[in-house]
């Protein structure tokens, strides 16, 4: 990446690029922060994005987050880091309505028109020698661009597909427009899922969703082509749901939320905001997004590399403990998907950084930031969990004693039988816990009756949840 003259004066200093505050200053923690810059730089670069430390990161283009807008969480930020690629994209997409489908045809099939018409060249994608000595491409970098890049099909596909966001709400009709985003990669940059009520179509719509973060084989047929080409089609990005969906999503439907990466709201700590230094992110972050967003029409890597080997070494070492931490999480808590955050901080700190030597930054905030997120999310599983579980024991300590009361003095086994689930071990925790809250007694030959404290006074003392294990 081009030299964007990055890093303050005071490089040494625990906020070299000026994020953190920039993060304060938005009312973000510091790891949301890194999260969301994260989420959208790598999803301008899109599949052009190139990290040289093999990762979970790398298995396919971009990061998805999924986050509650109940408080507004981070939406404003996402608008304000996306403004300048947001002006870029429209200005592409109103240059390439300037040519009707016959010149495009043309334009296909006529590499020759192409050559003539340096307008046309311009809109579609080509960079002019002076564009591209402000990317620094390298000697081989060039090579690529004048054998490969120039062709018709990746001129077609600028011109054609100039867009690479998604709009505000997204609409019914994912396929469709994904398929109109450049390379099919759709950048959600804080859109708004507004799930149906219905919980048969919410479900399905959910399941829509699912097949685009993990990624589908699709068809594009967009400008002049004839045939329908295959290519694959990703949603990233920030997914927003509403404060009632997103706690729907962490009771029914986890499996969304495992490829995604639960970011769930925190306060920022309180401290004096060092405007400078906000500012001075700002503007790094501007310029690189554009020029991400540039390389990316022409097909030129956007590149994150460690100063020293030794440090990407010691990433990957970090890395690799990171995912084992991940793995071992039981069950339905388990998050994949942010097994590749680690990875997606530490290409763009790196990409902002540029030639800066920012190495032992990134692999403090990286794995810090990623294990914060992480422990966030799983405790909020968690919560869900023990209430969840509060409520079926609660329900069924009910029906017990509804059945005692019906029953007369029995044993365990005669209580229960008749569930449609049998197993005295999933009945025995919520019998004890009605013994020992002298909701049932049991007498020395195991016999069980009813005991002076009311199960209604157990709810409502709200003891369940706090002594079932």
């Amino acid at each position: 990446m081009a030299h964007l003259n990055q890093s303050r004066e005071s490089s040494g200093t625990d906020d070299p690029l000026g994020l953190a505050a920039w993060s304060a200053s938005r009312g973000l923690s510091v790891e949301a922060g890194l999260a969301l810059v994260a989420a959208v730089l790598s999803n301008i670069a899109g599949p052009l994005q190139f990290f040289d430390c093999p990762s979970p990161f790398m298995g396919s283009p971009g990061l998805g987050i999924a986050a509650s807008t109940g408080d507004a969480f981070g939406t404003a930020a996402v608008a304000e880091l996306t403004l300048a690629v947001r002006a870029k994209q429209d200005g592409l997409v109103l240059r390439s309505r300037e040519f009707t489908r016959e010149e495009l045809e043309v334009a296909y099939h006529d590499g020759g028109f192409l050559k003539r018409n340096q307008e046309f060249l311009v809109a579609l994608g080509n960079l002019p020698p002076t564009e591209a000595a402000r990317l620094e491409l390298t000697p081989d970098e060039m090579l690529a661009r004048d054998t490969r890049f120039i062709t018709q099909t990746v001129q077609l596909e600028n011109v054609t597909r100039p867009r690479i966001l998604l709009p505000v709400s997204l609409p019914a009709d994912i396929d469709r427009v994904i398929g109109e985003c450049h390379l099919g990669h759709g950048f959600a940059a804080g859109s708004i899922e507004a799930l149906p009520t219905s919980g048969t179509k919410r479900h399905d719509r959910v399941d829509e969703l699912l097949r685009y973060v993990i990624g589908v084989e699709s068809t594009n047929k967009s400008g002049g082509r004839s045939v329908a080409v295959p290519e694959p089609r990703w949603l990233r990005g920030i997914l927003c749901f509403s404060l009632q969906h997103f706690d729907w999503l962490i009771h029914e439907r986890r499996d969304l939320l495992a490829h995604l990466i639960p970011l769930i709201p925190s306060e920022a700590p309180i401290a004096t905001i060092d405007e400078e230094a906000a500012a001075h992110f700002g503007g790094i972050f501007g310029r690189a997004s554009v020029l991400a967003l540039t390389r990316r029409r022409a097909h030129v890597r956007v590149e994150g590399h460690f100063t020293n080997t030794s440090a990407a070494w010691e990433f990957i070492a970090r890395q690799r403990e990171f995912v084992g931490e991940v793995q071992r999480v039981p069950g339905e808590q388990q998050i994949p998907a942010i097994a590749a955050l680690p990875a997606a901080i530490a290409w763009t700190l790196l990409v902002l950084a540029g030639r800066t030597d920012v190495d032992d930054y990134v692999l403090r905030v990286a794995f810090d930031a990623a294990r914060k997120i992480h422990h966030r999310a799983i405790q909020t599983f968690q919560l869900a969990d023990n209430a969840a579980l509060a409520s079926a024991r609660l329900h069924m300590a009910r029906k017990l004693v509804t059945r005692l009361t019906r029953f007369g003095r029995c044993k365990r086994r005669e209580l229960v039988r008749g569930f449609a689930k049998q197993g005295l071990d999933l009945h025995e925790p919520v019998i004890r816990i009605l013994i020992e809250a002298r909701v049932l007694i049991e007498t020395d030959d195991a016999f069980l009756s009813l005991g002076p404290v009311p199960v209604e006074n157990l709810a409502a003392s709200n003891l369940l949840p706090l002594v079932f294990p």
